[in-house]
């Protein structure tokens, strides 16, 4: 009886901190959550923009290809805006913050070639 007792007094108590705990649950489920493949923010080097160990990812952008001023379509000299990463073995969180030499080397990650205009895997900033 007094375990009865207990939980109807406490049951308002009780159901916060069974909210608290699912709800905190999704949140650490996000951050085990596998990367995404796709195209994402990229910041080259302005004195070698080519360079994949100067090249800084950042955040994801999108699983379609990008348009406007930063598109694969863009010619090749034109410096890198974003990169299309197929991450289907990526053994890291997440990309960002990475140079792409470190994901790919290191972590598995590896650029989509096929796509994209110039078959490079890179959407380009045009030159203005």
């Amino acid at each position: 009886m007094k375990a009865i007792s207990y939980i109807k007094k406490n049951s308002m108590l009780l159901l916060a901190g069974a909210a608290i705990i699912g709800f905190s649950s999704f949140k650490l489920a996000e951050k085990f959550a596998a990367p995404q493949s796709g195209w994402y923010q990229v910041t080259p080097d302005p004195t070698d923009p080519e360079d994949k160990s100067l090249q800084v990812i950042g955040a994801f952008v999108s699983t379609a290809a990008p348009s406007g001023a930063c598109d694969p379509e863009n010619n090749p000299s034109d410096k890198p805006c974003q990169i299309l990463l197929n991450l289907t073995n990526f053994t890291a969180s997440s990309p960002e913050h990475m140079t792409v030499e470190e994901a790919i080397d290191t972590y598995q990650a590896s650029i989509d070639l096929a796509s994209g205009g110039n078959n490079d895997g890179y959407a380009r900033e045009e030159n203005r």
